[in-house]
Formats: C-alpha cells, sequence, structure tokens
C-alpha cells in the first residue's frame, strides 16, 4: 500500500510539473524564435519525461493495482497531455514560419526543431499510456500499445 500511495503521489507530482513546464515553454516560445540551446534543453526535458512515464508504467503494471482511484491523476495527466500538445503544435508552426521567413539558414535549426518536435510527440503519446495505465493496470503491454498503434 505505502508504494502505490508514493507512486500516486509522485505521478500527480509529475503531471503537474509537466503542466508547469510545458506552460514556460508556451510562453517562450510567443515571445521569441527559440535559439538552439532552448530548443535542445526543451527537447531534453521532454525526453527525460517520457523515461520517467514508461518507468511509471512498469512499476504500475508490476503493483498490479489501480492507482488513480479518485479520477484525479487521470485529469492532471489529460491536462499535461493537452499542453504537450498544444507545444508540439507551437513548435511546428514556429518550425515553419521560422522556414518561410529565410531564417533558418542552419540545417542544425531545423534539425533542433525537429527534435523538439519528436520528443513533444513521444511525450504525448506516453502520457497517454501512463493515463490508461492509472486508471486500468492489468493490462499486457500489447493491450496498451495497441490502443495508440496499429499493430
Amino acid at each position: 500500500m505505502i508504494e502505490s500511495n508514493k507512486l500516486y503521489t509522485d505521478i500527480f507530482a509529475f503531471s503537474q510539473e509537466i503542466i508547469a513546464e510545458n506552460v514556460r515553454s508556451l510562453d517562450l516560445l510567443k515571445d521569441t524564435v527559440p535559439t538552439l540551446s532552448q530548443l535542445s534543453r526543451m527537447a531534453a526535458q521532454m525526453m527525460a519525461d517520457t523515461a520517467f512515464a514508461g518507468k511509471a508504467i512498469i512499476a504500475i503494471q508490476e503493483l498490479n493495482i489501480q492507482i488513480d482511484v479518485d479520477g484525479a491523476i487521470s485529469g492532471k495527466l489529460q491536462q499535461a497531455q493537452s499542453y504537450t500538445n498544444q507545444l508540439c503544435d507551437a513548435l511546428g508552426q514556429m518550425c515553419s514560419m521560422t522556414q518561410q521567413n529565410g531564417s533558418m539558414a542552419e540545417n542544425s535549426t531545423e534539425q533542433a526543431f525537429t527534435h523538439a518536435i519528436t520528443a513533444a510527440d513521444n511525450l504525448h503519446n506516453i502520457l497517454g499510456l501512463l493515463q490508461i495505465s492509472v486508471s486500468e493496470p492489468i493490462q499486457t503491454p500489447e493491450e496498451i500499445v495497441t490502443k495508440f498503434f496499429v499493430v
């Protein structure tokens, strides 16, 4: 029981952190074109969040109990997923605008945008998997994957 309470607390806090980080990143994108460093840091954070979510899914499967009895985590994960989707869209629009304006002189800038967009997309997808796992933990990996990918 202690493990499930800790996991509940960790995943709830994780969801809130993703929301806060995405809001910060969206605010950054409103004001200016991000630098290579900012894009790299965004991508690295989202990749770390994706890894954490993957580990949380495994931990839930190992406990084999429902973590989100009250639905609070699912709600926060939906918000986090929505903000991640907004960030992915904003990065895509910023990349397109930069290409159209001719400001993307370096191939490394395009790669940095692509890397950040991919990281946001991956995080969005795994947040959906995590949301399913906290609600319905007794699933095989195949059952989870088929909800998001054509197998």
